[in-house]
């Protein structure tokens, strides 16, 4: 029996959730498992592209929430490494072999993020390592970009079930969950290396600066600078991109978010 090494941790919701898993790519390696935490399944069937295969294993789960998903995910895990994915990601076998090749030549570091392809956009990104106690200006991360050592997070570093798709916070899953990382002093570098593809939008594309995202803006700024976010929340409404709304509207949205934290 061969040595499990990786988790690939994905999360999906409903029946059209399932299929998506099934029409991405996800290679057979060795040592390599696919997760499936699977919510509101209800009586769909496991695509039999999925159910013939022994590197998959699927949970299901009658609940709501991206965030508890996500810590579904983290209790399923076994293999000393996790991969964050989502239902639409397509992986590459060389990739994920390189992810694994990362954590043996950085035996300090707790997770590291990476970079990721798309067909429909670039994302620009720093072509240097760096420690993200210490990033870049304008740097920002994907949750798919993000992976871990177990030991790091297992009963340590959950996902704020407040947060994310079918929570009170549309997002910022991703953003607490490194926040709580962070806190109990975990090492997590960036690293100019692809670990997927992801084409189309994500969740922030979509939405932009609705009033649910900046909601969400308001409280994970609250989390992150407990002291000084009023102050940031003026410098936000000075850069924001949607001059749609009033300068005070904008900050009031802001607000709103910090105080419902």
């Amino acid at each position: 029996m061969e040595e499990l090494r990786l988790d690939v941790l994905i999360c999906t919701y409903g029946a059209e959730g399932i299929a998506r898993v099934a029409s991405h790519l996800h290679p057979r390696v060795a040592g390599v498992r696919y997760v499936v935490c699977w919510q509101k399944s209800g009586d769909a069937s496991v695509p039999d592209s999925l159910a013939g295969r022994g590197d998959f294993e699927i949970f299901r789960y009658d609940d709501n929430g991206l965030a508890r998903n996500r810590n579904h995910s983290l209790e399923r895990m076994k293999a000393p490494v996790g991969v964050i994915s989502d239902d639409d990601i397509d992986y590459e076998a060389a990739d994920l072999e390189g992810v694994l090749r990362c954590y043996d030549e950085r035996p300090g570091v707790d997770m590291i993020f990476f970079k990721f392809r798309s067909r429909d956009y670039e994302k620009t990104y720093h072509e240097f390592e760096f420690d993200l106690r210490h990033a870049p200006r304008f740097y920002y991360y994907c949750s798919f970009e993000m992976t871990f050592r177990r030991e790091a997070v297992k009963d340590k570093v959950w996902f704020d079930e407040r947060f994310g798709l079918n929570s009170p916070f549309l997002a910022g899953e991703e953003d607490m969950f490194v926040l709580s990382a962070l806190k109990r002093g975990n090492v997590i570098h960036f690293v100019p290396q692809y670990i997927c593809r992801h084409d189309g939008s994500t969740t922030s594309d979509r939405e932009g600066e609705s009033d649910a995202m900046l909601r969400t803006r308001g409280a994970v700024l609250r989390a992150y600078h407990p002291y000084t976010f009023p102050a940031r929340f003026i410098v936000h409404a000075f850069r924001r991109k949607d001059r749609s709304r009033g300068f005070w509207e904008f900050v009031g949205i802001l607000w709103r978010g910090a105080r419902d934290l």
